[in-house]
């Protein structure tokens, strides 16, 4: 999706664009037979333009302390220590945990601690991924924004 920022007299143009592709059932098939663009037209009053620049800004902050967090998190010295353990040998040792006698589960609780450890990294590199994919197209819009008010 696309926006155009175009400030006119009375009010912040704010115009959409969104491409999306036409397919159809062709035997046991999806084809792609084209596209089509769909474009969308706001206008926001301009004494009204700093509330959304507010929001914008506060929906980047609050993403930006939560990329913020999640590289505390990862920065943290027990996840450190774990890094490159494999996760086909973590799967294994789980598996191997899971069917063991009690005294083995017992001994092995701070294994399996350590594959606890494993898994929530892993589980925060993909949101610190996903945040800083939100964060750049909501700073650009803010960016886009401010310029096409000044």
């Amino acid at each position: 999706m696309e926006k155009k920022f175009k400030k006119m007299k009375d009010y912040l143009e704010v115009t959409l664009t969104d491409e999306q592709p036409i397919k159809l059932p062709v035997d046991k098939d999806v084809v792609q037979i084209g596209k089509f663009d769909m474009t969308q037209i706001q206008q926001i009053d301009l004494e009204k333009v700093p509330v959304l620049i507010d929001f914008v800004q506060e929906q980047i902050d609050n993403a930006t302390a939560q990329l913020d967090m999640v590289n505390k998190k990862l920065a943290s010295k027990e996840l450190k220590d774990i890094e490159g353990i494999d996760q086909e040998l973590v799967k294994a040792c789980q598996d191997k945990i899971n069917k063991g006698t009690k005294i083995f589960k017992q001994k092995m609780l701070a294994l399996n601690d350590h594959i606890a450890k494993v898994s929530n990294k892993k589980q925060l590199l993909e949101q610190k991924e996903y945040i800083t994919k939100q964060i750049e197209p909501m700073q650009k819009e803010l960016d886009d924004m401010k310029k096409a008010m000044a």
